[in-house]
């Protein structure tokens, strides 16, 4: 099946050194994972509202969201990208959805 990015956001452009180019020799996709944004951890959301595709590779995080799905073929909507180049990540949790 084939996948798409797209989107008017240049991938590289709040981080110096990483260009436009996702399909860079040094760079493997790790993995691939389904999130969903919590804009207001304390306001109930809509299920799906916020759905986010996560591609994780070995020196990059890139957030997009589908923007067409295709019976053969998936196009997403570019929506950010960080550096994995000295991030920290801290574990989150939403109190409302504990039951």
């Amino acid at each position: 099946s084939k996948k798409l990015i797209v989107g008017k956001k240049p991938i590289g452009s709040l981080h110096h050194g990483l260009g436009c180019v996702l399909s860079l020799p040094h760079r493997r996709l790790v993995c691939y994972c389904r999130l969903f944004e919590v804009p207001d951890p304390n306001k109930p959301q809509k299920l799906g509202l916020h759905q986010r595709e996560i591609f994780l590779f070995n020196d990059l995080l890139v957030v997009t969201k589908i923007f067409q799905k295709k019976k053969n073929s998936v196009t997403y909507s570019f929506r950010q990208s960080f550096s994995l180049y000295g991030m920290q990540v801290l574990l989150f949790e939403n109190q409302c959805l504990r039951k």
